[in-house]
């Protein structure tokens, strides 16, 4: 393996767009995979960063190629499509997936690695999730706000284990671009966190048309939070999740440290009548309730809103 891994950024919205803009600051060997006018733009005048952590930057030597100009085999690609993208995105990953490359999937969902490494030809796929408040605000123009910028990845159960060393390369990548990294010993537990987290949030978001700001405080979308994480939590120890607290009170803890005026995307985009997450963030989570037969009435409720 080179010293110098070749990385690989799949969707230039606000979480993708943040982390090339943050590798390419740092001088890695990235390239971002973008298109339509956000890639005319990329291509024509670099990306505007508008960080809380870089200060606002335009990154003009960033590299934004369409899938049809990829053509390289890269050590490293961090997915971060929307979950409806994925199957959309197979193809291109098995075009350029070579048997050592690692994918990380960087999108809201659970078991998601799981899914790709199964329609993967070769390469390993692990399991990942992203903590930011990124936003691309208009084509070739990100925001990342706040000091929140982290990275989780991990073997998942039963998966292929990748070197020490390439593993060590990309969280020193990481921490060398600002980013914060976590390579987790129990992935599973990690993701599932964090998917109650974004599903909760972005349910009681959207059912009652409001921020962050509004769960924060007292009042019926913050107790609908409660509710939600406490089925979750219920899900969670149906799975022989080994959680370190009450989940409950881990989602108040991300929920207080979050922008008041911050949406969800599945919130916008359900607002503005495109394609959403809503099935992955909330019916894959009742499905699950059913197949471990969990009790979620706070879900099933709220979720007719949507169906």
């Amino acid at each position: 393996m080179s010293t110098v891994l070749k990385y690989l950024v799949i969707g230039a919205g606000g979480v993708g767009g943040n982390l090339a803009a943050f590798l390419t600051l740092s001088k890695k060997n990235v390239s971002l995979i973008a298109r339509g006018k956000n890639l005319d733009v990329l291509q024509k005048d670099g990306l505007t960063l508008q960080s809380d952590l870089f200060g606002e930057v335009r990154v003009q030597n960033i590299v934004a190629l369409a899938e049809t100009d990829y053509y390289e085999k890269p050590d490293v690609i961090f997915l971060c499509t929307k979950g409806y993208s994925i199957e959309d995105t197979i193809p291109f990953l098995n075009r350029v997936v070579s048997e050592h490359t690692l994918v990380i999937p960087l999108l809201n969902g659970f078991h998601i690695g799981r899914s790709i490494q199964e329609r993967l030809h070769r390469g390993v796929v692990l399991e990942g999730c992203i903590y930011i408040l990124g936003t691309l605000l208009q084509p070739g123009v990100v925001r990342q706000q706040n000091s929140i910028f982290r990275i989780v990845f991990g073997v998942p159960n039963n998966g292929t284990k990748p070197s020490l060393e390439i593993i060590k390369k990309i969280e020193s990548d990481l921490k060398e671009s600002r980013i914060k990294v976590n390579v987790s010993d129990d992935i599973e537990l990690d993701t599932f966190m964090k998917w109650s987290f974004i599903s909760a949030t972005a349910l009681v978001g959207a059912y009652f048309n409001q921020p962050m700001g509004a769960l924060q405080r007292e009042g019926d979308s913050r107790d609908a939070f409660i509710k939600l994480s406490n089925e979750c939590e219920s899900l969670a120890i149906a799975m022989s999740l080994k959680l370190p607290k009450r989940l409950v009170e881990a989602n108040l803890q991300v929920l207080h440290n979050t922008a008041e005026e911050a949406t969800s995307s599945m919130q916008k985009d359900i607002a503005s009548g495109k394609e959403s997450e809503i099935k992955a963030l909330v019916f894959d989570v009742i499905s699950l309730g059913n197949q471990y037969n969990v009790s979620m009435p706070t879900y099933k409720k709220l979720s007719e809103k949507f169906k």
